[in-house]
């Protein structure tokens, strides 16, 4: 067995994956991407944060959305099952700002409770756009309080 160490915990690292190849068992060859999603009544949109990736595959599913492409000299992949069904002819992606960008559509309209049927490391939803209600103070005025122009007038008339 050959192999250069740097250090005691690179050596374990070779050696485990020396012997797991010859077991048989492999290390894994694809890296899961991070993913930041956000929803609109007709659509759910992912936005795969890989910058220039190559290769790139992306089949649609009625449950499930699947995802590859290399970065440099690494795979990536995700398959993704999803919380609710989706219309795959109408789905599609697209490269924005150097990321792939996928656009699902809805078989429903509606809020989805999650975008996946499990929890992912991977997956969190994109805090960017949320839309905020715009709350109305139901007298025109926000806050109602000591403004202390009365602690000034009596101030005055102390001196």
């Amino acid at each position: 067995m050959s192999y250069y160490v740097l250090d005691r915990d690179s050596k374990i690292r070779n050696e485990v994956l020396h012997i797991g190849h010859r077991q048989g068992i492999c290390a894994p060859k694809s890296f899961h991407p991070q993913i930041k999603w956000f929803q609109e009544e007709e659509s759910v949109t992912l936005k795969i944060k890989l910058t220039n990736p190559m290769m790139q595959k992306c089949e649609f599913f009625s449950d499930r959305v699947l995802y590859s492409a290399y970065v440099n000299t690494h795979h990536y992949s995700a398959s993704l099952e999803l919380y609710n069904d989706i219309s795959p002819e109408q789905c599609s992606w697209k490269m924005e700002c150097n990321e792939p960008v996928i656009k699902l559509a809805k078989k429903e309209k509606g809020e989805w409770q999650s975008l996946l049927n499990y929890k992912s490391a991977f997956v969190s939803y994109d805090f960017d756009h949320i839309e905020v209600e715009e709350i109305s103070p139901s007298n025109g005025c926000w806050f109602v309080g000591n403004t202390g122009d009365e602690m000034l007038q009596e101030l005055r008339e102390w001196e």
